[in-house]
């Protein structure tokens, strides 16, 4: 597997993350362990684990496989904090919880999470994190969502105390507004890869939703990231498992479209628009004998100025076609043609409202 240099940073990542969010919940171990087999058979060892574990369920499952499957030394782990936990009143009555839960203080059930990026919030997941896998370091921890509500001063000398420390080796942001992340990155200084003085370690990277229907990161980001000297990683290059085609004649009930939970989320990707974009794709991908999912994924992943990409295949065998798009490389006509029917999607980043 192929991998490119993070922005100015002297880390190279592969070009393919596998993500690690449902691991615990919608993949069970056994699965994750099939799964991370043949992600790093190909090469890959590079792990996104997701901000939106709080129970930890999928850390510990990573934190278990680590030795058994692969040596700490040789991956690259990603985690993402942001999210304040706490617990429910023990002593209250919530005729929602049953009597389980409601004797369990610890109950997964019992547990709150509100959106925040103040120092001790962030300090307390870093820990609770790398508790959870069992390792004394990460490579990249991201700040998940801008919060309006703390300060980004206060989010930089956070960041800047968790380098020092040693907990983690770089530093980045998830899906912030770009005036926030230069903004951020300024305060950073340029020792992590940023352009300013060595004065702090620098931000060396910005995650963000990128496909070919959510092509907002083109407005500015893309542009800042070059002058600035931070890295790109994108997720979420399927839109959803939308671009594969799976929603082309019908919802099917195991999908998060049919899912309450996710309902609301997908309905933005299934429109009039993406429907027109999903029968340009395939006709494309028959032409080239390759699968929708593979020309969505080649085409997001070589797009300038991203480094790596994140995919959360849920079982082996779609990690195994996902895996197929490595040796793909679109040919111009094709990258360009898809370019266009996807130009409507170059929109705004959505401001988050205080």
């Amino acid at each position: 597997m192929k991998s490119r240099r993070l922005g100015r940073t002297s880390l190279y990542l592969p070009r393919l993350a596998l993500g690690t969010s449902e691991w615990g919940r919608a993949i069970s171990k056994e699965e994750a362990v099939e799964i991370m087999h043949f992600y790093t058979m190909a090469g890959g060892h590079f792990f996104d684990v997701s901000a939106h574990d709080h129970t930890g369920t999928g850390l510990g499952i990573l934190g278990d496989l680590i030795d058994s499957q692969v040596a700490r030394e040789d991956i690259i782990i990603m985690a993402r904090g942001g999210w304040r936990k706490w617990r429910r009143n023990i002593g209250s009555i919530d005729t929602e919880l049953g009597t389980a839960a409601q004797d369990n203080p610890y109950d997964p059930k019992k547990l709150r999470v509100t959106h925040e990026n103040s120092r001790a919030t962030l300090a307390q997941e870093l820990t609770e994190t790398l508790n959870h896998i069992g390792t004394d370091y990460l490579d990249l921890w991201i700040v998940d969502e801008f919060s309006p509500s703390t300060s980004i001063e206060e989010v930089a000398h956070h960041l800047t105390m968790a380098v020092n420390s040693g907990r983690t080796r770089y530093v980045g942001v998830c899906n912030w507004p770009v005036w926030a992340t230069v903004r951020l990155a300024d305060l950073l200084g340029g020792g992590g890869g940023g352009s300013g003085l060595l004065t702090g370690p620098g931000l060396a990277c910005a995650l963000t939703e990128y496909s070919l229907l959510r092509r907002y990161p083109e407005q500015e980001l893309i542009d800042a990231s070059q002058a600035l000297g931070f890295g790109l990683i994108g997720y979420a290059p399927l839109a959803r498992g939308v671009l594969t085609g799976k929603y082309r004649n019908s919802t099917p009930p195991d999908s998060r479209a049919a899912s309450q939970f996710y309902a609301q989320e997908m309905s933005i990707y299934l429109t009039d628009e993406t429907d027109r974009v999903v029968e340009a794709l395939w006709t494309a991908a028959a032409g080239l004998d390759r699968s929708a999912a593979e020309l969505s994924l080649a085409w997001a992943r070589d797009s300038f100025g991203m480094c790596s990409t994140v995919v959360e295949p849920r079982t082996a065998t779609q990690l195994t076609q996902l895996l197929l798009a490595e040796n793909l490389e679109l040919p111009t006509q094709i990258r360009h043609a898809l370019d266009e029917v996807t130009s409507q999607f170059v929109r705004p980043f959505p401001v988050p409202r205080a």
